[in-house]
């Protein structure tokens, strides 16, 4: 019982975000995604993952690991009040909420195509960012590297 109280144990948190950037190339991608970031108050926690979408409408994914370490002791300290934090700057933006209840995990998506926000004009931002996606994890030995770059809980991030 010890031992599997000791692989959940809460190490801390993983923050991602995804930006889906109508772009020439993946330099003026990254640039976008910089400004999305200084209007947010947040930062990279190291390089973003740059890939290039081949929807049928392309664009730059610019995935980033957000740095939160400047953000004060929370209460409560769960996946939908550090969603909160990151967003904070963004009032006229609506993202979808996960389906589920889950304090210690979440991926909320911004997608202005969608059917649940099409009724009200939105940006995110940047004209050029065409959706998004945040994603929240608490980090226990088990899952050290919690990864949002294709899926989470079976859940894709957006693809616009």
């Amino acid at each position: 019982m010890a031992a599997e109280h000791q692989e959940g144990a809460h190490q801390g948190w993983n923050v991602k975000l995804r930006l889906a950037i109508d772009a020439d190339n993946a330099d003026e991608a990254v640039a976008i995604a910089a400004e999305v970031w200084r209007k947010m108050e947040v930062t990279a926690a190291a390089e973003p993952q740059i890939t290039r979408s081949a929807g049928r409408a392309p664009h730059w994914n610019v995935i980033a690991d957000l740095d939160l370490s400047a953000l004060e002791p929370i209460t409560p300290d769960d996946a939908v009040t550090r969603f909160r934090y990151v967003i904070r700057n963004l009032p006229k933006v609506l993202f979808c909420d996960p389906d589920r209840d889950d304090p210690r995990s979440g991926l909320w998506q911004w997608l202005p195509d969608s059917w649940e926000l099409d009724w009200q004009p939105q940006e995110l931002a940047h004209p050029a960012v065409r959706a998004a996606g945040i994603g929240v994890v608490v980090v226990t030995k088990k899952n050290r590297y919690p990864g949002f770059g294709g899926t989470h809980s079976g859940q894709q991030l957006p693809e616009p």
